[in-house]
């Protein structure tokens, strides 16, 4: 008994072919026809060639949705975020080339310098110190709260989210309304503040090329939900966009806003009676 056979293949998302036992056709198609004419399968086929693919794929939703979850439990408890700033860090790219007037030295100790500082653009846990150290800033700035470790007042929730660019990460912020005084309580007046000098003085890991964009949540991307589905987008298993060391947030146990203290380990000081050699 004779099998007749048939396949598909489709090329760069531009042309469809058809290959049979007799023929060999070719079928030209536009993009917004694809779900029309190509199944799921055939739309992305390297998931079906792949099945490895589609497993990563589901995980990191699984996951992504699991995080959701619980910043939705945040907005039950009692954060209602105000505003949502963005602001990116500096990078050798921002200074301009001066090496017509540096010696051999000098541009090599610079270049040693800005590799350090590309290294440090794309390390999680350098972005994380540098998040800390704004958050403190913010909380003297807008709320009159300093040392948030040992505050035994009601912190305010503060969401702190990292995403990874051609350049490093850059971080976007979730606060609430400011208690410090009725003036910052505007998109505006805010967004200018954290745009004068004497605020970068205190954070010097700011780009100086972009500048910090303040935005009202209601007015971006379908409010305090459409905000979470958006910044939680690269959020995978062995990573997370949701910095949870420099973020205050709400222990679902208490209710309370709680800062994370960082563990440091240390060697005690000790006599030269007390060693033992």
């Amino acid at each position: 008994m004779k099998h007749s056979y048939s396949y598909q293949y489709n090329f760069n998302n531009s042309s469809k072919v058809q290959v049979t036992e007799d023929s060999f056709k070719t079928f030209n198609w536009k993009p917004e026809l694809r779900k029309k004419f190509f199944t799921k399968e055939q739309q992305s086929p390297e998931k079906l060639l792949f099945p490895d693919l589609r497993m990563k794929s589901g995980i990191q939703n699984l996951v992504r949705q699991k995080f959701q979850q619980i910043l939705d439990t945040q907005t039950k408890i009692g954060f209602e975020a105000a505003y949502f700033i963005t602001y990116h860090y500096s990078n050798p790219y921002e200074r301009k080339p001066n090496e017509e007037f540096m010696t051999y030295k000098q541009q090599e100790r610079q270049m040693k310098k800005d590799i350090e500082t590309m290294k440090r653009r794309f390390d999680y846990d350098c972005t994380t110190e540098n998040s800390t150290h704004i958050r403190n800033v913010l909380l003297k700035l807008l709320f009159g709260i300093t040392r948030p470790d040992v505050y035994r007042g009601e912190l305010p929730c503060m969401f702190f989210f990292h995403e990874l660019g051609d350049l490093g990460f850059h971080t976007h912020l979730m606060i609430p309304r400011p208690t410090k005084t009725r003036s910052l309580d505007n998109t505006k007046e805010l967004r200018r503040i954290l745009n004068q000098p004497k605020f970068r003085k205190k954070v010097k890991t700011l780009s100086k090329k972009n500048p910090v964009d303040v935005q009202s949540v209601e007015e971006s991307r379908g409010g305090q939900t459409g905000l979470y589905r958006y910044l939680t987008k690269q959020t995978r298993e062995e990573y997370t966009s949701f910095d949870c060391m420099s973020s205050l947030a709400y222990n679902p146990l208490t209710e309370v806003v709680t800062a994370p203290r960082r563990k440091v380990s240390y060697v005690p000081a000790t006599t030269l009676s007390s060693r033992s050699w």
